[in-house]
């Protein structure tokens, strides 16, 4: 009797020890208001973004002519921190609509994605990969020029890539400009940004690879008032938590003190979430194994007690109860992210438990442990087939 009382004080204990570590690791690291780790180079005109760095626009672009025939371009002069990640380097958002285009970093691949928007021509996310341009690191200009036919990129003056799918128009290099990281959720890019300058116009394979010159040689693009930029930023500033645009129209950027995502989804959808890839998948797996634990323990404490008419039903509630707990608080957390496809991952993974401690298996060792299970199933285990 006595082994049997010491079995389920340990039982007790570890429920509340895996439901501890479960919350920890959810929400881990607790921290609301995290530092924003944008900073300046300092020895030189560029910006130095690590994990947690965010830039934002002060107001949001407003284009003049934002039609799916109309032209825009960009010049982004960079060096990631890293070969191979997956993260966000800029994007343009209108939070109106969600819309969204971006430029980021695929492994060691550039990437540029655009949003489906309200054009025929255009129902389905469409991008353009340049793979492996990060796989040696160092300085990347890169160009993106786009008409209404489609949109070319640009390597340090050299053709890269052109698809005839993207069409870039003035309302995707429109909205709130976000640096360092995705605006609907944490995406951090590290590495360093010297130059961008946003057209309103496309800009020609020669003005490319004469940019391309200028910047390396002045730290700017070489134009005149008539062919003069949008949005033009030096990163020159080297102190302070404003980004002057040096362009013909636009608005300034600002380095917050804190790093938070402007519109941070709560409990997203799983379609949005979803991402065809190897990563997602991993997430999915690693979502489910976790509540496994807490499933396992707190069914054969609840069957061990005898305290609930229906373990197997309270569990999974509880392991539902915690996940909605998390995943609410994540939408608080900048470095987390909310999601309804986490909550039914974890669920699944508490139902999985519950699944794994019914085995007849798991009733022989509870046996020799003393541990008798209040449930018949468990010492008749053909009853569950």
């Amino acid at each position: 009797m006595l082994k049997r009382e010491i079995a389920k004080k340990v039982l007790g204990a570890s429920c509340v020890l895996v439901l501890g570590a479960t919350l920890a690791a959810g929400l881990w690291p607790f921290n609301p208001f995290p530092r924003n780790e944008a900073r300046w180079l300092g020895n030189e005109n560029g910006l130095d973004l690590r994990d947690g760095a965010i830039v934002i626009s002060t107001t949001a672009f407003a284009p003049k002519g934002p039609s799916p025939e109309s032209s825009s371009a960009l010049e982004i002069w960079l060096e990631p921190a890293r070969s191979f990640t997956t993260s966000t380097i800029l994007s343009f958002y209108h939070p109106a609509d969600g819309y969204q285009f971006k430029v980021a970093q695929y492994q060691d691949s550039l990437i540029l994605r655009q949003a489906p928007r309200d054009d025929p021509r255009q129902k389905y996310e469409v991008s353009i990969l340049i793979s492996h341009l990060f796989k040696s690191g160092g300085r990347k200009f890169i160009s993106i020029t786009s008409t209404s036919t489609g949109t070319s990129v640009f390597v340090d003056g050299t053709l890269m890539k052109t698809s005839s799918r993207l069409r870039l128009s003035e309302a995707d290099t429109s909205g709130e400009l976000t640096l360092g990281t995705s605006p609907v959720y944490n995406s951090s890019w590290s590495g360093q940004l010297y130059g961008l300058a946003v057209y309103d116009r496309s800009i020609t394979a020669d003005q490319v690879l004469k940019d391309f010159q200028s910047w390396l040689k002045n730290g700017r693009p070489e134009v005149g008032p008539a062919d003069a930029p949008t949005a033009l930023y030096l990163f020159d500033e080297r102190s302070g938590n404003e980004i002057q645009n040096l362009g013909s129209s636009g608005d300034d950027l600002y380095i917050p003190r804190y790093f938070r995502i402007p519109h941070q989804k709560f409990l997203e959808e799983p379609w949005d979430e979803f991402r065809a890839n190897r990563d997602y998948a991993f997430d999915l797996a690693i979502n489910v194994l976790g509540f496994v634990p807490l499933g396992f323990v707190l069914c054969l404490y609840l069957r061990t007690t005898g305290t609930s008419s229906n373990p197997k039903l309270s569990t999974v509630v509880v392991g539902f109860g915690v996940s909605l707990l998390i995943e609410v608080l994540q939408a608080f957390l900048p470095t987390r992210a909310s999601g309804i496809t986490d909550l039914i991952t974890n669920t699944t993974g508490s139902a999985l438990g519950v699944y794994l401690s019914g085995r007849h298996v798991t009733g022989i060792i509870l046996a020799r442990l003393g541990i008798s299970i209040e449930e018949r199933e468990l010492a008749h285990p053909e009853r569950d087939e």
